[in-house]
């Protein structure tokens, strides 16, 4: 009978190659919304007119906040809330 002869190889990772994904949040403008992340889909429609602007398609318009309601160029703003809170 012949003998199996196994090789095991073991990488070692120094751990200054190891770098750490940090997710970034980027709203509709471009501008950094890792600190507004529980404005959005919350029944108000962050346009940018605050401090966030999810209206848009890769934001789904606000999670469906923005959808169907008449939203501010900004030049006056208030806060404008969806149906969906009172359904």
């Amino acid at each position: 009978m012949g003998r199996f002869v196994g090789v095991l190889l073991l990488a070692v990772v120094p751990t200054a190659c190891v770098t750490t994904v940090q997710s970034v949040c980027t709203d509709c403008d471009g501008n950094d919304c890792s600190a507004f992340t529980s404005y959005h889909a919350d029944s108000i429609c962050d346009s940018g007119c605050g401090e966030v602007n999810f209206n848009c398609e890769t934001w789904n318009f606000d999670g469906g906040d923005c959808i169907g309601i008449a939203v501010p160029n900004c030049t006056t703003c208030l806060l404008y809330t969806s149906d969906a809170a009172d359904e």
